[in-house]
Protein backbone atom coordinates (compact mmCIF):
# COMPACT_ATOMS: atom_id res chain seq x y z
CA UNK A 1 0.00 0.00 0.00
CA UNK A 2 0.98 3.64 -0.38
CA UNK A 3 -0.36 6.69 1.42
CA UNK A 4 -1.46 9.43 -0.96
CA UNK A 5 0.06 12.88 -0.41
CA UNK A 6 -0.45 16.33 -1.87
CA UNK A 7 2.38 17.79 -3.91
CA UNK A 8 3.11 20.23 -6.71
CA UNK A 9 3.22 18.50 -10.08
CA UNK A 10 4.63 20.09 -13.26
CA UNK A 11 2.51 19.24 -16.28
CA UNK A 12 4.76 18.79 -19.29
CA UNK A 13 4.52 18.32 -23.04
CA UNK A 14 7.13 15.86 -24.33
CA UNK A 15 8.53 16.10 -27.85
CA UNK A 16 11.52 15.35 -30.07
CA UNK A 17 14.26 17.96 -30.09
CA UNK A 18 17.28 18.88 -32.21
CA UNK A 19 20.13 21.16 -31.17
CA UNK A 20 21.12 24.03 -33.47
CA UNK A 21 23.38 27.04 -33.27
CA UNK A 22 21.81 30.20 -31.88
CA UNK A 23 20.86 32.03 -35.08
CA UNK A 24 21.19 35.38 -33.34
CA UNK A 25 24.81 34.60 -32.44
CA UNK A 26 25.96 32.98 -35.68
CA UNK A 27 27.70 35.12 -38.29
CA UNK A 28 29.05 34.53 -41.79
CA UNK A 29 32.00 36.87 -42.26
CA UNK A 30 33.12 38.20 -45.63
CA UNK A 31 35.62 40.78 -46.76
CA UNK A 32 34.06 44.23 -47.05
CA UNK A 33 36.11 44.96 -50.13
CA UNK A 34 37.35 42.78 -53.01
CA UNK A 35 41.00 41.80 -52.90
CA UNK A 36 43.52 39.02 -52.29
CA UNK A 37 43.88 37.13 -49.01
CA UNK A 38 47.41 37.67 -47.70
CA UNK A 39 47.12 36.09 -44.26
CA UNK A 40 44.83 33.68 -42.37
CA UNK A 41 45.31 33.78 -38.61
CA UNK A 42 42.78 31.23 -37.31
CA UNK A 43 41.85 27.69 -38.18
CA UNK A 44 38.63 25.70 -37.99
CA UNK A 45 37.55 25.16 -34.38
CA UNK A 46 39.52 28.09 -32.98
CA UNK A 47 38.05 30.11 -30.13
CA UNK A 48 38.09 33.82 -30.94
CA UNK A 49 37.34 37.05 -29.09
CA UNK A 50 35.24 39.94 -30.31
CA UNK A 51 37.33 42.09 -32.64
CA UNK A 52 40.04 39.47 -33.13
CA UNK A 53 41.59 39.49 -36.61
CA UNK A 54 40.75 36.31 -38.52
CA UNK A 55 42.38 37.17 -41.84
CA UNK A 56 43.93 40.06 -43.77
CA UNK A 57 42.90 41.05 -47.31
CA UNK A 58 45.00 43.19 -49.65
CA UNK A 59 42.48 45.55 -51.27
CA UNK A 60 43.12 48.62 -53.37
CA UNK A 61 39.77 49.96 -52.17
CA UNK A 62 41.02 50.29 -48.60
CA UNK A 63 44.21 52.02 -49.75
CA UNK A 64 42.34 54.63 -51.78
CA UNK A 65 39.83 55.11 -48.95
CA UNK A 66 42.64 55.80 -46.47
CA UNK A 67 44.25 58.26 -48.88
CA UNK A 68 40.94 60.09 -49.30
CA UNK A 69 40.56 60.23 -45.51
CA UNK A 70 44.03 61.69 -44.99
CA UNK A 71 43.50 64.20 -47.80
CA UNK A 72 40.20 65.30 -46.30
CA UNK A 73 41.87 65.77 -42.90
CA UNK A 74 44.54 67.95 -44.52
CA UNK A 75 41.93 70.08 -46.28
CA UNK A 76 40.01 70.59 -43.05
CA UNK A 77 43.20 71.67 -41.31
CA UNK A 78 44.05 74.02 -44.21
CA UNK A 79 40.65 75.68 -44.35
CA UNK A 80 40.41 76.00 -40.57
CA UNK A 81 43.64 77.99 -40.60
CA UNK A 82 42.57 79.98 -43.67
CA UNK A 83 39.21 80.83 -42.14
CA UNK A 84 40.84 81.94 -38.90
CA UNK A 85 43.29 84.17 -40.81
CA UNK A 86 40.59 85.76 -42.99
CA UNK A 87 38.42 86.37 -39.95
CA UNK A 88 41.32 88.09 -38.18
CA UNK A 89 42.08 90.27 -41.22
CA UNK A 90 38.42 91.21 -41.56
CA UNK A 91 38.28 92.26 -37.90
CA UNK A 92 41.34 94.47 -38.54
CA UNK A 93 39.57 96.02 -41.54
CA UNK A 94 42.24 94.62 -43.82
CA UNK A 95 40.36 91.69 -45.36
CA UNK A 96 36.90 91.54 -46.90
CA UNK A 97 33.74 89.83 -45.77
CA UNK A 98 33.64 87.98 -49.07
CA UNK A 99 36.98 86.31 -48.30
CA UNK A 100 35.69 85.26 -44.87
CA UNK A 101 32.52 83.73 -46.32
CA UNK A 102 34.44 81.90 -49.03
CA UNK A 103 36.85 80.43 -46.46
CA UNK A 104 33.92 79.42 -44.26
CA UNK A 105 32.19 77.70 -47.21
CA UNK A 106 35.33 75.79 -48.12
CA UNK A 107 35.75 74.76 -44.47
CA UNK A 108 32.22 73.36 -44.34
CA UNK A 109 32.76 71.48 -47.61
CA UNK A 110 36.03 69.99 -46.39
CA UNK A 111 34.40 68.80 -43.16
CA UNK A 112 31.66 67.09 -45.18
CA UNK A 113 34.32 65.38 -47.29
CA UNK A 114 36.12 64.25 -44.14
CA UNK A 115 32.90 62.84 -42.72
CA UNK A 116 32.26 60.93 -45.93
CA UNK A 117 35.82 59.57 -45.98
CA UNK A 118 35.57 58.53 -42.34
CA UNK A 119 32.25 56.79 -42.96
CA UNK A 120 33.66 54.90 -45.94
CA UNK A 121 36.48 53.50 -43.83
CA UNK A 122 34.03 52.52 -41.12
CA UNK A 123 31.90 50.79 -43.75
CA UNK A 124 34.99 48.84 -44.73
CA UNK A 125 35.30 47.61 -41.15
CA UNK A 126 37.78 50.00 -39.56
CA UNK A 127 37.13 50.95 -35.94
CA UNK A 128 37.60 54.38 -34.36
CA UNK A 129 40.93 53.19 -33.00
CA UNK A 130 41.95 52.09 -36.51
CA UNK A 131 41.08 55.56 -37.83
CA UNK A 132 43.20 57.17 -35.11
CA UNK A 133 46.16 55.00 -36.12
CA UNK A 134 45.70 55.93 -39.79
CA UNK A 135 45.65 59.62 -38.88
CA UNK A 136 48.65 59.38 -36.55
CA UNK A 137 50.85 57.36 -38.91
CA UNK A 138 49.55 58.58 -42.30
CA UNK A 139 48.97 54.92 -43.13
CA UNK A 140 47.82 54.34 -46.71
CA UNK A 141 48.43 50.58 -46.80
CA UNK A 142 45.88 48.45 -48.60
CA UNK A 143 45.65 45.80 -45.86
CA UNK A 144 42.10 45.20 -44.63
CA UNK A 145 41.65 43.13 -41.44
CA UNK A 146 38.65 40.81 -41.16
CA UNK A 147 37.53 40.75 -37.51
CA UNK A 148 35.18 38.56 -35.45
CA UNK A 149 31.93 40.34 -34.63
CA UNK A 150 31.57 38.62 -31.24
CA UNK A 151 33.33 35.93 -29.18
CA UNK A 152 32.76 32.38 -30.35
CA UNK A 153 34.11 29.38 -32.24
CA UNK A 154 35.14 29.26 -35.89
CA UNK A 155 32.76 26.64 -37.32
CA UNK A 156 33.47 27.30 -41.01
CA UNK A 157 36.64 28.41 -42.79
CA UNK A 158 36.86 29.04 -46.52
CA UNK A 159 39.83 31.41 -46.55
CA UNK A 160 43.13 30.40 -48.17
CA UNK A 161 46.12 32.76 -48.60
CA UNK A 162 46.52 33.92 -52.18
CA UNK A 163 42.88 33.56 -53.14
CA UNK A 164 40.98 36.39 -54.80
CA UNK A 165 37.82 37.21 -52.84
CA UNK A 166 34.71 39.30 -53.37
CA UNK A 167 32.32 40.84 -50.90
CA UNK A 168 29.72 38.17 -51.70
CA UNK A 169 31.86 35.25 -50.57
CA UNK A 170 31.75 34.00 -46.95
CA UNK A 171 35.24 33.37 -45.60
CA UNK A 172 34.40 32.31 -42.03
CA UNK A 173 31.43 31.43 -39.86
CA UNK A 174 31.66 32.16 -36.14
CA UNK A 175 29.15 30.77 -33.62
CA UNK A 176 28.74 31.81 -30.00
CA UNK A 177 27.95 28.49 -28.30
CA UNK A 178 27.27 29.87 -24.82
CA UNK A 179 23.60 29.50 -25.71
CA UNK A 180 22.12 27.08 -28.23
CA UNK A 181 18.77 26.73 -29.91
CA UNK A 182 16.69 23.61 -29.33
CA UNK A 183 14.25 23.02 -32.17
CA UNK A 184 11.12 21.25 -30.94
CA UNK A 185 8.61 19.21 -32.94
CA UNK A 186 5.33 19.55 -31.02
CA UNK A 187 2.17 17.63 -31.88
CA UNK A 188 -0.58 19.97 -33.04
CA UNK A 189 -2.86 18.66 -30.26
CA UNK A 190 -0.43 20.07 -27.66
CA UNK A 191 0.35 23.45 -29.19
CA UNK A 192 -2.62 25.26 -27.62
CA UNK A 193 -0.95 24.83 -24.23
CA UNK A 194 2.34 26.39 -25.28
CA UNK A 195 3.36 29.94 -24.40
CA UNK A 196 6.59 31.85 -24.81
CA UNK A 197 8.64 31.89 -21.64
CA UNK A 198 7.72 28.38 -20.50
CA UNK A 199 10.53 26.29 -19.04
CA UNK A 200 12.12 23.68 -21.32
CA UNK A 201 14.27 20.78 -20.13
CA UNK A 202 16.22 18.71 -22.65
CA UNK A 203 18.19 15.47 -22.62
CA UNK A 204 20.27 14.45 -25.61
CA UNK A 205 20.83 10.83 -26.59
CA UNK A 206 24.60 11.27 -26.32
CA UNK A 207 24.38 12.35 -22.65
CA UNK A 208 21.21 10.81 -21.17
CA UNK A 209 22.22 11.66 -17.60
CA UNK A 210 22.65 15.39 -18.28
CA UNK A 211 19.83 17.90 -18.47
CA UNK A 212 19.90 21.30 -20.15
CA UNK A 213 17.36 23.98 -19.32
CA UNK A 214 16.09 27.08 -21.06
CA UNK A 215 12.87 28.75 -22.06
CA UNK A 216 10.51 28.71 -25.00
CA UNK A 217 11.18 31.70 -27.27
CA UNK A 218 9.24 31.01 -30.48
CA UNK A 219 6.25 29.00 -31.70
CA UNK A 220 5.64 28.55 -35.42
CA UNK A 221 2.40 29.73 -37.00
CA UNK A 222 2.13 26.75 -39.35
CA UNK A 223 1.80 22.98 -39.19
CA UNK A 224 4.18 20.72 -41.10
CA UNK A 225 2.08 19.02 -43.78
CA UNK A 226 4.03 15.78 -43.61
CA UNK A 227 4.55 15.24 -39.87
CA UNK A 228 1.51 17.17 -38.57
CA UNK A 229 3.75 18.78 -35.97
CA UNK A 230 4.42 22.41 -35.16
CA UNK A 231 7.96 23.65 -34.73
CA UNK A 232 8.90 25.62 -31.66
CA UNK A 233 12.23 26.87 -30.37
CA UNK A 234 13.89 27.16 -26.99
CA UNK A 235 17.08 28.95 -26.04
CA UNK A 236 19.21 26.80 -23.74
CA UNK A 237 22.28 27.72 -21.71
CA UNK A 238 25.44 25.86 -22.76
CA UNK A 239 28.26 27.26 -20.61
CA UNK A 240 30.39 24.10 -20.77
CA UNK A 241 30.00 23.71 -24.53
CA UNK A 242 28.62 20.17 -24.21
CA UNK A 243 25.70 20.76 -26.56
CA UNK A 244 26.65 20.64 -30.23
CA UNK A 245 24.65 21.46 -33.32
CA UNK A 246 22.57 18.58 -34.73
CA UNK A 247 22.48 16.57 -31.49
CA UNK A 248 19.15 14.79 -31.04
CA UNK A 249 17.12 14.12 -27.92
CA UNK A 250 13.86 14.62 -26.08
CA UNK A 251 12.53 17.74 -24.42
CA UNK A 252 9.88 18.50 -21.82
CA UNK A 253 8.01 21.80 -21.89
CA UNK A 254 6.44 22.70 -18.54
CA UNK A 255 3.04 24.10 -19.51
CA UNK A 256 1.70 24.56 -15.97
CA UNK A 257 2.19 23.48 -12.35
CA UNK A 258 -0.64 21.63 -10.61
CA UNK A 259 -0.60 22.76 -6.97
CA UNK A 260 -1.50 20.34 -4.15
CA UNK A 261 -2.14 17.50 -6.56
CA UNK A 262 -2.94 14.02 -5.28
CA UNK A 263 -0.90 11.40 -7.17
CA UNK A 264 -1.85 7.75 -7.34
CA UNK A 265 0.44 5.00 -8.70
CA UNK A 266 -0.71 3.59 -12.03
CA UNK A 267 -0.39 0.10 -10.54
CA UNK A 268 -3.13 0.97 -8.03
CA UNK A 269 -5.70 1.86 -10.71
CA UNK A 270 -8.05 -0.76 -12.15
CA UNK A 271 -10.55 -0.27 -14.97
CA UNK A 272 -14.03 -1.69 -14.42
CA UNK A 273 -15.80 -1.21 -17.70
CA UNK A 274 -16.86 2.40 -17.25
CA UNK A 275 -14.72 3.81 -14.49
CA UNK A 276 -11.35 3.66 -12.82
CA UNK A 277 -11.20 2.20 -9.33
CA UNK A 278 -8.62 2.22 -6.55
CA UNK A 279 -8.79 0.24 -3.34
CA UNK A 280 -8.30 2.00 -0.02
CA UNK A 281 -7.12 0.02 2.97
CA UNK A 282 -8.90 0.79 6.25
CA UNK A 283 -7.46 -2.11 8.24
CA UNK A 284 -5.40 -5.15 7.41
CA UNK A 285 -8.57 -6.97 6.40
CA UNK A 286 -10.88 -4.18 5.28
CA UNK A 287 -10.58 -2.54 1.83
CA UNK A 288 -12.94 -0.15 0.10
CA UNK A 289 -13.15 0.55 -3.65
CA UNK A 290 -13.26 4.21 -4.75
CA UNK A 291 -14.21 5.44 -8.19
CA UNK A 292 -11.64 7.99 -9.31
CA UNK A 293 -11.36 10.54 -12.10
CA UNK A 294 -7.83 10.63 -13.41
CA UNK A 295 -6.06 13.58 -14.99
CA UNK A 296 -2.50 14.23 -16.11
CA UNK A 297 -0.10 11.28 -16.06
CA UNK A 298 3.39 11.92 -14.71
CA UNK A 299 5.62 8.95 -15.33
CA UNK A 300 3.99 5.98 -13.60
CA UNK A 301 1.50 8.09 -11.63
CA UNK A 302 -1.80 9.81 -12.32
CA UNK A 303 -3.15 13.05 -10.89
CA UNK A 304 -6.44 12.29 -9.12
CA UNK A 305 -8.95 14.95 -10.09
CA UNK A 306 -11.77 13.47 -8.03
CA UNK A 307 -12.61 10.39 -6.00
CA UNK A 308 -10.04 9.80 -3.29
CA UNK A 309 -8.50 12.37 -0.92
CA UNK A 310 -4.93 12.72 0.25
CA UNK A 311 -4.02 10.71 3.32
CA UNK A 312 -5.71 7.50 2.21
CA UNK A 313 -3.66 4.31 1.86
CA UNK A 314 -4.24 2.67 -1.53
CA UNK A 315 -3.32 -0.83 -2.63
CA UNK A 316 -0.52 -0.79 -5.21
CA UNK A 317 0.21 -4.51 -5.48
CA UNK A 318 -2.57 -7.06 -5.83
CA UNK A 319 -5.24 -4.50 -6.73
CA UNK A 320 -6.37 -6.64 -9.66
CA UNK A 321 -7.02 -9.58 -7.33
CA UNK A 322 -9.01 -7.31 -5.02
CA UNK A 323 -11.04 -6.07 -7.96
CA UNK A 324 -11.76 -9.63 -9.04
CA UNK A 325 -12.80 -10.68 -5.54
CA UNK A 326 -14.71 -7.61 -4.32
CA UNK A 327 -16.42 -6.61 -7.56
CA UNK A 328 -16.85 -10.02 -9.17
CA UNK A 329 -20.60 -9.66 -9.07
CA UNK A 330 -20.41 -6.59 -11.31
CA UNK A 331 -17.57 -7.47 -13.68
CA UNK A 332 -18.89 -7.77 -17.22
CA UNK A 333 -22.18 -6.15 -16.28
CA UNK A 334 -21.20 -2.56 -17.03
CA UNK A 335 -20.25 0.13 -14.58
CA UNK A 336 -19.47 -1.14 -11.12
CA UNK A 337 -21.63 -0.11 -8.22
CA UNK A 338 -19.17 0.80 -5.54
CA UNK A 339 -20.52 0.16 -2.09
CA UNK A 340 -19.90 3.15 0.12
CA UNK A 341 -19.22 0.68 2.91
CA UNK A 342 -15.97 -1.16 3.23
CA UNK A 343 -15.48 -4.73 2.05
CA UNK A 344 -13.64 -7.51 3.80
Amino acid sequence: VETLEKQSVPEVVTCNADVAFNGGRYAHLASRAPGIITEVRVDLGATVDAGEVLAVVDSSDIGSAKAAFLQARSLVDLWEKTHAREQSLFEQNVGTERDVLEAETRLVESRVQLGNARQRLQNLGLSERDLEVVAETNDTSSMLPLRAAFPGIVVERHAVPGEVVTTARSLFAVADTQTMWVMLDVYETDVARLERGQRVTMRVDAMPDRTFTGELTWISAEVDRRTRTIQARAEVENPDGLLRANMFGRAEITVRTIEEAVLVPASAVQWDGCCNVVFVRHTDTIYQPYKVTLGYKQGERFVVEDGVPAGEAVVTQGSFLLKTEILKGNIGAGCCEVDPGANQ
